[in-house]
């Protein structure tokens, strides 16, 4: 979660690690998720794979309602990673918090 009332201010920075992961040998992996993104001024949540260097595989930006919603999404590697999960804060306060699970 990422709070973004004061002292957080726009494009500040939340990230959770996931643990170090045997590479996936070719074999396709599914990381699935829920978020709960909701404001007019909310930010930008992005996934991560890290294999020594930041490989972006999903981000959304926006309002996306005071629901909880599922994401997926596929990837490959052939090194040992870590999924990264990072939370971006938005233009305001005025936006409740960008949440996985």
């Amino acid at each position: 979660m990422i709070e973004t009332s004061w002292p957080t201010v726009e494009g500040d920075r939340a990230r959770l690690e996931s643990p170090l992961f045997d590479a996936t040998n070719n074999d396709a992996q599914c990381f699935r998720f829920w978020y709960h993104m909701h404001g007019s001024g909310i930010g930008t949540l992005n996934v991560y794979l890290f294999n020594g260097s930041y490989v972006p595989i999903w981000s959304l930006s926006g309002n996306r309602g005071n629901n909880w919603h599922e994401g997926q999404v596929s990837y490959l590697s052939k090194l040992p990673f870590q999924i990264v999960i990072e939370g971006v804060a938005g233009i305001d306060f005025l936006v409740d918090r960008i949440r996985i699970i």
